[in-house]
């Protein structure tokens, strides 16, 4: 497994408002992780949802200071991949190689990110990391560009949104997290009851499986970013995070 500094790999993407006297962060929206030169990465739906407040912002937490919030300056989001790149004030150094082709299933994944991370009344931040594996690979219809996605063995709730799903072998990006997704199948029904005299009842019996859903690194590099001056894969090429 590959060496994780998870504070200084992933970090939580924030809203809050405005005040004469500062900013009061009302959530924790997703996970961004770094691309290189003070540009980050994170699902797009992640800052749909965090440019509805007056500003959004990183959580930062380096070097032993407290959690502190770095503006987020300017963003691009592709919504048929449900993803979006931004640039912060913040410039990190440390970032992971991407993979370049699709991983196979039952490869064992990390991934670092803040599920519902955010105590407000504690004024503080906790991230989570999870280790599990890619259990299939699909198109994923419910977004217009039908990216392959990955399906994760561990759920990836709110506040996971757009963090990385690491290689564990590779030591590699293999995928962006995009949400959670469920396959439901009806058992059976039983119904008692059922006269003109007596309401009629159902037992409707289901099985439920919840997985997360990343959408696969080969299907984002030649993604254009105006704010990138061109593909994610030239980006990231010039940051030596691609072979």
């Amino acid at each position: 497994m590959p060496q994780i500094d998870g504070y200084s790999l992933a970090l939580p993407v924030l809203a809050g408002e405005l005040f004469s006297d500062g900013v009061s962060i009302k959530c924790l929206v997703g996970t961004a992780f770094n691309i290189g030169r003070g540009y980050y990465i994170t699902a797009g739906h992640v800052i749909q949802q965090a440019s509805e407040y007056d500003i959004v912002a990183l959580g930062v937490a380096e070097g032993g200071i407290p959690w502190r919030a770095s503006r987020v300056s300017a963003w691009e989001i592709n919504e048929e991949f449900d993803i979006a790149v931004f640039c912060s004030e913040h410039e990190i150094s440390n970032a992971f190689p991407w993979e370049t082709a699709k991983v196979s299933n039952l490869t064992d994944i990390v991934i670092c990110g803040y599920p519902h991370g955010l105590y407000i009344k504690e004024a503080s931040i906790y991230r989570r990391d999870f280790k599990g594996y890619i259990i299939t690979n699909r198109p994923y219809s419910i977004l217009t560009g039908k990216p392959t996605v990955y399906e994760l063995s561990i759920p990836c709730p709110r506040g996971s949104s757009g963090a990385f799903v690491l290689n564990d072998k590779s030591g590699k990006i293999c995928g962006i997290v995009i949400g959670s997704d469920k396959s439901e199948i009806d058992l059976n029904y039983e119904v008692e009851g059922s006269s003109e005299v007596y309401e009629k009842v159902i037992h409707h019996k289901t099985e439920t499986s919840t997985y997360g859903i990343a959408v696969a690194s080969m299907e984002l590099l030649n993604l254009e970013f105006k704010i990138l001056n061109g593909s994610l894969q030239s980006f990231l090429k010039s940051n030596n995070l691609i072979d």
